[in-house]
């Protein structure tokens, strides 16, 4: 999904107050292989498990691209 560069900033706003400080407890992936195909997704999706027990320290617009910041 794309978005604009002033809705990624009003969405990296509400992810902000609602996620910051929380700590994430799982991790899964869905509809992956294409993004594989193109080297934008890891081959080996259980590199995702190192996200587990990371808590959001801030979530961040740059451009039209919204970045969540983890703990480490």
């Amino acid at each position: 999904m794309s978005v604009e560069l002033p809705e990624a900033h009003i969405l990296a706003k509400q992810m902000r107050e609602a996620l910051r400080g929380r700590v994430v407890q799982s991790v899964t992936l869905s509809d992956y292989e294409k993004l594989q195909r193109i080297g934008f997704v890891n081959r080996n999706v259980d590199e995702f498990q190192w996200l587990v027990d990371r808590a959001v320290e801030d979530v961040v617009s740059r451009g039209n691209t919204v970045r969540v910041v983890l703990d480490e």
